[in-house]
């Protein structure tokens, strides 16, 4: 008998990356063909990031019960935003001098581009404060996102015993949204 081998998600993922390059080497019109499924796999992992950053943050805050420790975890948030904002910008253009990615490459900046304007330090500061945090949620802006997950959730935790409902749904709605991650996370071998 053939024993059934179980392999953990990381084994699959590799398994699923080394298939790609395999595939894609052997036969690309065969995987232009499955791209749709490539597709479909990153527009789910789009489609988790606002559910969880929004839930999670809102339930962190309302575990904590004391205000000063929620601004200390406010700035240390925003700071850790910045910085890996700050990284991931230097690392990839760090990588695009190495690998010398758009030499060569003569892109003429339409009319349209040359007219857009570069907001100030002072707009995007006040960009960090959303004045419809709904459209923020729906245009899956992080940092309007972030700061509207602190806000609500500090406003859950002063609302006393009336707020406490609300973060009970938001405790479960956590649950449910990590359980929505996990099942997004099985169609990462074949996405």
């Amino acid at each position: 008998m053939l024993k059934r081998i179980s392999l953990s998600m990381w084994q699959k993922i590799l398994l699923g990356l080394i298939a790609g390059i395999i595939a894609g080497s052997i036969a690309p019109d065969y995987v232009k063909m499955m791209k749709p499924f490539a597709d479909v796999f990153l527009t789910l992992i789009r489609m988790t990031v606002v559910p969880v950053v929004f839930v999670s943050l809102v339930c962190g805050i309302t575990s904590l019960r004391n205000l000063s420790k929620m601004g200390s975890i406010a700035a240390k948030t925003l700071c850790i935003y910045f910085i890996t904002m700050m990284l991931a910008a230097t690392l990839s253009m760090f990588l695009a001098h190495i690998f010398h990615i758009g030499e060569g490459l003569n892109l003429q900046v339409s009319q349209t581009l040359q007219s857009v304007k570069v907001p100030t330090l002072t707009e995007t500061l006040i960009h960090i404060f959303p004045d419809n945090p709904f459209k923020a949620l729906a245009a899956g802006e992080v940092l309007p996102i972030i700061v509207f997950a602190m806000f609500f959730g500090i406003a859950i935790n002063l609302a006393g015993d009336d707020g406490k409902p609300v973060a009970h749904l938001f405790h479960s709605l956590n649950q449910v949204v990590f359980r929505l991650i996990l099942m997004v996370l099985t169609f990462a071998p074949y996405g």
